[in-house]
């Protein structure tokens, strides 16, 4: 190859990237809000566990038999789904579908615009209308080496499907 072909190769790719720039955003994008959703699946934090919901935790109730002899059996403190919905599930799942993408210049920002999202999860002390409650953190986005490794991936994959002839 001469150096005149070699410049106008190199020529095209650089047009081909800042073609493709923002389509590697937005499918860097898609593909981390997806990784933050299955955080809502599997309960955690790319494997660290949030903390159980009170719905759901067991407590001890009292009845009577037809014999009149008390016992007592464990059930959680919900009824009906919500006593076996996953935690950050509402009845819609507000919270999950609520990710949203953003791409400013050479950024990708995900986010969520519900009230509730930064106290989930960041962690919050008075929350609610009674400014009582206090909301352990259940973190479900944020930096984490699995985000770093899928963004890397994805890029390097974009890039490789640019550069082949």
């Amino acid at each position: 190859m001469s150096p005149e072909e070699f410049k106008k190769y190199f020529a095209e790719i650089q047009i081909k990237i800042n073609r493709s720039q923002k389509d590697i955003l937005r499918i860097v994008g898609n593909d981390v809000r997806e990784l933050f959703r299955k955080n809502f699946e599997s309960q955690g934090f790319f494997g660290k566990g949030w903390y159980e919901v009170n719905r759901r935790k067991l407590t001890q109730k009292k009845y009577k038999t037809k014999g009149g002899k008390v016992k007592f059996k464990l059930v959680p403190a919900a009824k009906g789904a919500a006593a076996t919905r996953k935690i950050l599930h509402g009845q819609g799942r507000n919270l999950s579908r609520s990710l949203k993408i953003k791409i400013s210049g050479n950024t990708v920002t995900i986010s969520s615009d519900l009230a509730y999202s930064a106290a989930h999860n960041e962690g919050t002390e008075n929350a609610g209308r009674s400014r009582n409650v206090k909301i352990p953190q259940r973190q479900f986005m944020g930096n984490h080496p699995q985000v770093e490794s899928l963004i890397k991936k994805t890029i390097e994959t974009e890039i490789n499907k640019i550069l082949k002839p």
